[in-house]
C-alpha cells in the first residue's frame, strides 16, 4: 500500500506537461492507466491486486490534478471555486451512483463483472476526451528536452538575467563573545 500511495507523487512529473496545456494528454494517459488497473484486477491474484491498486492511483491522482489544471487555465477566476466544488462533487456523486450498480453486478455475475463494467465505462471514457477534449492550439511540445523539438536550437531564457557585477566584495561578519562589534572595513 505505500508503494501505491508513492504512485500518487507521480503527479509532479506530469506538472510539466500540465503546464504546456497537454491537459488532454494527460486525462488520456490517467483514463488508460484506470481501464488497465481494471483489466489486471481480473487476474485475481494478490500480485495483480497490488498492481491493479498502484496503476488505479497512478491513474486517479493525475486524472485529479489534470482536471483542476484544466479548470485553472479555462475558468476565470471569479467563478474557478465554484468549478473546483463541482468537479470535486462529481467524484462522490459518481461513487454514489455507481457502486450501487456495482453491486448489483457483483451479486449476478461475480466480482469480476464490477471489473469488466469498469474497464470498459473508462476506455469509453477516453474515446470521449479523444473526441471532444481539445489541445489548445498554442500548446507546447509534450517533452521539453531532447528529441527534435530541440535539434539545433538554443532555448531562450524565461526572464533576462541581471548583469553581473564587475567587481566581487565579500562581506565578513566578525562575531565576539561580548562588547560591541567594530565596524566592517571598507570595500576596496
Amino acid at each position: 500500500m505505500g508503494a501505491a500511495e508513492l504512485a500518487g507523487l507521480s503527479t509532479t512529473l506530469t506538472g510539466g506537461a500540465l503546464d504546456r496545456g497537454r491537459h488532454r494528454t494527460v486525462f488520456l494517459g490517467a483514463l488508460g492507466l484506470v481501464t488497465v488497473s481494471s483489466l489486471v484486477a481480473l487476474l485475481g491474484t494478490i500480485w495483480a491486486f497490488a498492481l491493479t491498486v498502484v496503476l488505479l492511483i497512478l491513474g486517479v491522482s493525475n486524472l485529479t490534478v489534470a482536471g483542476l489544471a484544466l479548470i485553472g487555465d479555462r475558468v476565470d477566476f471569479s467563478a474557478r471555486g465554484r468549478a473546483v466544488g463541482t468537479y470535486e462533487t462529481s467524484w462522490a456523486l459518481s461513487l454514489l451512483a455507481v457502486a450501487p450498480f456495482l453491486a448489483i453486478l457483483i451479486d449476478r455475475f461475480g466480482w469480476r463483472a464490477a471489473h469488466l463494467a469498469l474497464a470498459g465505462t473508462t476506455a469509453l471514457g477516453m474515446l470521449v476526451v479523444a473526441r471532444w477534449v481539445p489541445t489548445p492550439p498554442g500548446a507546447g511540445a509534450l517533452r521539453r528536452r531532447g528529441g527534435a523539438a530541440r535539434a539545433g536550437r538554443r532555448r531562450r531564457p524565461r526572464r533576462a538575467r541581471p548583469a553581473r557585477p564587475d567587481h566581487w566584495a565579500t562581506v565578513v561578519l566578525p562575531f565576539q563573545a561580548g562588547g560591541s562589534t567594530p565596524p566592517p572595513p571598507q570595500a576596496a
